[in-house]
């Protein structure tokens, strides 16, 4: 039973992020709440407990974005990875400390998410000019606020993480 509600969760958020988000926020760029969803969820999570969600939330979202298939799964794999061996290997105890690091792994897995999508549809197409790919990135998609709006609502993903653990962890569900 918590697979599926988590399962059905993450459907839930995608559906909000690519949905409900654009229409809230300027220029139609809205945080990127199943990236953080992600990033948070590695950190707390051994990824090998973690990686067959992570990969889910991506196809889920590649299937609603008419993204190609597997581009999202495999840049919220990747980051995760990368994420996930960091925070083991970084102790901290000072709480403003531990804002710090989410924040520094929100901002740079949302650039290597720009990164990473870019490159694996950049494969799909014959031309790609990867010299200025960095540059047209931040131009084109508005990664700058991207990133601002990604820092903005990962307190509330946190906290409904923590919620969501919590709530499954206490046995209340039939």
């Amino acid at each position: 039973m918590r697979k599926i509600l988590i399962a059905i969760l993450i459907f839930l958020a995608a559906i909000i992020q690519v949905s409900f988000l654009p229409n809230l926020f300027p220029g139609h760029v809205a945080p990127d709440i199943m990236l953080v969803g992600a990033i948070i969820w590695s950190v707390w999570k051994n990824l090998k407990r973690a990686w067959l969600w992570i990969i889910l939330a991506g196809l889920v979202l590649d299937v609603l974005t008419f993204d190609y298939l597997g581009v999202n799964a495999i840049s919220f794999f990747i980051i995760s990875l990368g994420v996930s061996s960091l925070s083991k290997r970084v102790t901290a105890d000072n709480k403003i400390l531990i804002v710090l690091l989410y924040a520094g792994f929100i901002i740079v897995g949302t650039i290597a998410n720009f990164l990473i999508g870019d490159i694996l549809n950049g494969l799909n197409r014959s031309a790609v000019d990867w010299s200025g790919l960095l540059a047209e990135t931040v131009n084109r998609n508005g990664l700058i606020r991207k990133i601002f709006f990604n820092l903005i609502v990962s307190p509330f993903i946190y906290w409904l993480i923590v919620k969501m653990k919590t709530f499954l962890r206490s046995g209340e569900i039939i």
